[in-house]
């Protein structure tokens, strides 16, 4: 059971927490039905991730047994053979789709694309360079949108686009880590092509697209516009930011990101004042009768498809 659960890999569920960036946005945190359906969500991904993580380990064992740390991995190690990986990996993914049909068709859906772009992943698209980083973020991204979705409320594209870039830093931070630690022996695949000067320039390249991105989005959107407060947000993710930056190019820290998250407490409080401070801002929302800021980056899908007489189209 211990290998079971290790295969499911629990300190990566993490990621799934974007899931309820959306009720967080929409106001909605106050809402027992909201937190319902966006629970739901999170189970639903959490079931599906499981399922690629098993796919991943048992199609990848033969090159883990050669990685200092991968090599521990259930497949790799011997502890689950790769059939039952593969079982168990499948069984997960098809939980998940019933347990997102449960809320609504649509996040079911978005966990199906979830789960078709992930096995194009690992089945080869994951050897090519650059498309591979884009094609991990592309899931942090697809978990912003699907958290939407279920409390069924509209993510602007300022928000999956801060989430994307965000992303791209945490997937690049992890390849320049792996390369690093293979000692210049290019041991897997993944790695084949890069250098770590232009792994450096990659994550510098979308820690600064991540930065301006949010920092426009807290200022300029239409939801900042309704949130005037939003701004002072964005400290806490600027030093979130700096913060792994550190990490990565001081301590050689990045191949795994939720240990990040799990174990560096300023990286926490930075997500914690993150938090609080949204909840707070969000929760001061304004109406100055503008029309150009009538239609909400986060709301009911049908707010921004049929707007009222004298409002802007979103």
């Amino acid at each position: 059971m211990n290998a079971v659960l290790r295969l499911a890999r629990p300190r990566q569920w993490t990621k799934n927490l974007l899931l309820l960036a959306a009720l967080v946005f929409a106001g909605r945190f106050s809402d027992p039905v909201a937190w319902k359906e966006a629970g739901l969500a999170f189970l639903a991904f959490v079931l599906a991730s499981a399922g690629v993580y098993a796919w991943n380990d048992a199609y990848d064992a033969p090159q883990d047994r050669n990685h200092p740390k991968k090599k521990n991995r259930p497949v790799a190690s011997g502890a689950i053979s790769a059939p039952l990986a593969l079982t168990f990996g499948i069984s997960w993914a098809l939980a998940g789709i019933v347990v997102a049909y449960i809320v609504r068709f649509e996040l079911a859906a978005w966990v199906a694309v979830y789960l078709v772009i992930q096995v194009g992943y690992t089945l080869g698209l994951k050897h090519v360079n650059v498309l591979d980083v884009f094609l991990v973020a592309s899931g942090f991204v697809i978990r912003a949108a699907a958290g939407g979705v279920a409390i069924n409320a509209y993510v602007s594209n300022w928000l999956l686009f801060c989430t994307g870039a965000l992303a791209l830093m945490l997937v690049t931070a992890k390849r320049r880590q792996e390369f690093r630690s293979s000692g210049g022996e290019i041991t897997r695949k993944s790695l084949d092509g890069y250098s770590e000067r232009a792994l450096d320039a990659l994550v510098l390249f979308s820690a600064t697209l991540a930065a301006l991105a949010y920092c426009i989005y807290a200022i300029e959107s239409e939801n900042a516009l309704r949130t005037p407060l939003l701004i002072v947000t964005t400290p806490f993710v600027l030093f979130g930011i700096a913060r792994y930056l550190v990490l990565v190019f001081g301590q050689d820290i990045g191949e795994e990101p939720e240990e990040v998250l799990l174990t560096d407490r300023w990286i926490q409080a930075a997500v914690l004042g993150f938090i609080i401070f949204s909840v707070v801002a969000v929760s001061g929302q304004v109406d100055n009768g503008s029309a150009t800021v009538t239609g909400p980056e986060l709301a009911p899908p049908q707010a921004v498809l049929r707007p009222t007489a004298g409002e802007a189209s979103a």
